[in-house]
């Protein structure tokens, strides 16, 4: 069994599982709560000693991360606006009603799940 762990809080169940490769996916949302820091730290702690790979969402947390494991990698969030800029010519885009009001330039984003 291979996992992916988002979440330091899963690690006592990753532990209890039989897995070939465990691989983190630190995105820091995790990490932000000031009443858990302390024993998320602990537990992401014994997270990074046990997985064998590591994912960051961007370069500030590669930074953080790569002196505490030996396989990091840095994954920004991005778009590529070559392909996704094929989906519509820019002249055909309406304005959403909800939106016209704000001054621009503006920027958006879905989160899905």
């Amino acid at each position: 069994m291979r996992c992916m762990v988002l979440h330091p809080d899963a690690f006592p169940l990753i532990k209890q599982l039989n897995t070939k490769a465990v691989v983190y996916d630190c995105n820091g949302r995790a990490l932000r709560i000031p009443a858990r820091a302390a024993s998320m730290l602990e537990r992401e702690k014994e997270l990074l000693a046990h997985a064998d790979l590591v994912f960051t969402g961007g370069p500030s947390l590669y930074e953080a991360k790569k002196s505490r494991h030996q396989s990091v990698h840095c994954f920004s969030s991005s778009v590529d606006t070559t392909h996704f800029g094929k989906a519509k010519p820019e002249s055909d885009l309406a304005e959403a009603p909800e939106q016209a009001s704000f001054p621009g330039p503006k920027l958006g984003f879905l989160r899905r799940g």
